[in-house]
Formats: C-alpha cells, sequence, structure tokens
C-alpha cells in the first residue's frame, strides 16, 4: 500500500473535518453542533481539530469561506461548459438546486448569518469573492447579452432571478418541507429563470445600463 505523504495525509484530514462541519451544519445549525459531533462524522480526533482550528467559531468561519471559494469555482467551472445561454442558465439552476440533496454539499443556508459572526477580516473575504463572481458571472453573459440573446439587465438581476428561487426552495427543504420534489423544482425554475432572463421578442439592442452596471460593482 502506497504511503501517503505527511503533508497530503494533513490537507486530507482538514478537508475532511470541513465537509463534516458543513454536515452537521446543515442539520442542526452551528450553535447547536458540538465538535464531538463533528470528529465523530470526520473520523479523527480532537486533537486533529484543535490541530487545525482554534476552536468551532474559526472552524465554522473557515467552511463558511472555503466552501462559498469552492461553490463559486464550481459554479463557474460548470457555466463555462455552455456556450449555449439557455443551456447554460438551466443548468446552473439545476445544479444549485441539486446540492440540496447532499447534506456534506456547501449550501449558504446552513450557515445562518446571526450564528456565524464573522469578524471583520472574513467580512472583506467574503465580499471580495461575492464580488469577484459577480463579475466573471457578469464576463460569461456579455457576449449573450450583445448578441442579444439575453436581456441587457445589471448582473445583480440575474443573480437574484438565478439564485433567489433556489434559495427559497432551500429554505422550505431545511425545514422539513419536501413537497414539490426536487426534480419539479429544478425543472420548474430552471425554466422560469430562462423565460426571466431572455431577451425579449422584440430583439432591442443592449442599452448603457448593463455596463455602467458592471463598472459600479
Amino acid at each position: 500500500m502506497p504511503v501517503i505523504p505527511r503533508q497530503t495525509a494533513t490537507a486530507l484530514r482538514r478537508r475532511a473535518i470541513l465537509t463534516a462541519a458543513v454536515a452537521c451544519f446543515a442539520e442542526k445549525g452551528v450553535q447547536a453542533t458540538t465538535l464531538e459531533e463533528i470528529r465523530l462524522r470526520a473520523g479523527v480526533s480532537i486533537g486533529s481539530i484543535y490541530y487545525h482550528f482554534a476552536d468551532k467559531q474559526q472552524l465554522a468561519h473557515s467552511a463558511y469561506v472555503e466552501g462559498l471559494e469552492g461553490y463559486y469555482q464550481v459554479v463557474l467551472r460548470d457555466l463555462a461548459q455552455h456556450q449555449d445561454a439557455q443551456a447554460g442558465l438551466e443548468a446552473l439552476v439545476r445544479s444549485t438546486l441539486e446540492r440540496l440533496a447532499e447534506p456534506s454539499s456547501w449550501l449558504h443556508l446552513a450557515f445562518p448569518v446571526h450564528e456565524l459572526h464573522l469578524g471583520a477580516a472574513a467580512t472583506v473575504v467574503v465580499a471580495n469573492l461575492e464580488r469577484e463572481f459577480a463579475a466573471d458571472l457578469a464576463g460569461w453573459l456579455s457576449p449573450h447579452i450583445a448578441t442579444g440573446t439575453l436581456a441587457p439587465l445589471p448582473v445583480a438581476f440575474y443573480l437574484a432571478l438565478l439564485f433567489g428561487p433556489c434559495d427559497r426552495v432551500a429554505e422550505a427543504w431545511r425545514a422539513g418541507r419536501r413537497e414539490p420534489g426536487l426534480a419539479e423544482a429544478q425543472q420548474v425554475l430552471a425554466a422560469a429563470a430562462w423565460a426571466a432572463l431572455r431577451s425579449s421578442p422584440t430583439g432591442a439592442a443592449p442599452d448603457r445600463r448593463y455596463s455602467e452596471a458592471r463598472r459600479s460593482e
């Protein structure tokens, strides 16, 4: 059996702790989750947790910030695989909802803001990640807006219309309300997002609102 380098083993152990923490937080919330529950789910010693994280709050902060960064990377990677505007937007909605079925997947609703108490440094990091994601999303949208396929709207509206409905379904899911089912939600919300964001039949040329909004973000 090959020997795993110490540095790799340490990184894998840290990742296991974060994954277990996300799953526990999604089930019980940050405050109600104990380090012992995270330890048992991760299959590590309590010493391993304290080696990587000073306390549960720091663990929660790391899980949130690193999870957000990883989530944005996955969304943009998947979006880049689609050259067709409709296919890309609908796939984005479906994949976002798909994360509800896997407790260990990062989900921002598993981290209520009032429980996180993000410090100033973490708040700045989160704000930068959100700004970079919005800019990258705008970059993917821009050619489709330029050709008149998508509506010439500020990227803030795209974020609201793509992710807002998914967040509402996620809230209901976490509260135990599983009807309508996930497959139906994916189908309906993906179609609704496309209907809301595609360009109007008149084919009006994009105006300056979109580019001005991108510069101001």
